[in-house]
């Protein structure tokens, strides 16, 4: 490997015209590179591992063997001594930013229970974590029970991250969920979008 002023002094010694008359030759450093490279691994290495949230979330594939459910069938068959139609629904409202449930009697429509992340003691961005959700759910389990209810239908609405986790919490607190509806609104053209911040 050539320096730059090995160069030049091989190339003064060609004959003829000289091709170079004056040259700044500045040293040529990769210490701070790597030395940046190195700061980035060491802060890469103190960062808190990534949340991979609740085992099942990330599925995108059922089983093919499972029966089609609900069917034309299901709204006249009995659930725990109960019609589906007249199962207590609860309903899951999970936005990036906290989780919402609240149980609504089928027959009255009147809403019977109802408990959030703040609720649970969660304050600020944690509310809007998988393990605000699943405690969310276990504390609405453990109300149902204690009025006599066991089994319900679930609708779920939104795409937070206490999406899953909230009905695992249901299941661990020994709730008998019978369906699950997604409700989620899917905009077909939406609203315009607010105008761009300028920076």
């Amino acid at each position: 490997m050539w320096s730059s002023l090995q160069l030049v002094r091989l190339l003064s010694r060609i004959p003829g015209p000289p091709l170079i008359e004056a040259v700044r030759v500045r040293p040529f450093c990769t210490s701070a590179v790597n030395l940046r490279r190195k700061d980035l691994s060491a802060l890469r290495g103190k960062l808190p591992p990534e949340d991979e949230g609740v085992v099942g979330e990330h599925t995108l594939q059922v089983s093919p063997s499972l029966p089609q459910y609900p069917n034309l069938e299901t709204h006249q068959q009995i659930f725990d001594g109960m019609v589906y139609t007249d199962l207590p629904i609860i309903h899951i409202k999970c936005s990036q930013n906290n989780t919402i449930m609240s149980i609504v009697d089928a027959k009255t429509e009147k809403i019977t229970h109802t408990v959030s992340c703040g609720t649970e003691g969660y304050r600020n961005c944690k509310k809007g974590t998988n393990v605000a959700g699943q405690s969310v759910g276990l504390s609405m389990g453990k109300k149902a029970l204690t009025s006599g209810q066991r089994t319900f239908r679930v609708t779920i609405r939104g795409l937070g991250p206490g999406r899953a986790s909230s009905i695992k919490g249901l299941e661990m607190a020994g709730i008998n969920i019978i369906s699950v509806t997604d409700r989620t609104p899917i905009p077909n053209n939406g609203n315009k979008p607010r105008k761009a911040r300028r920076i």
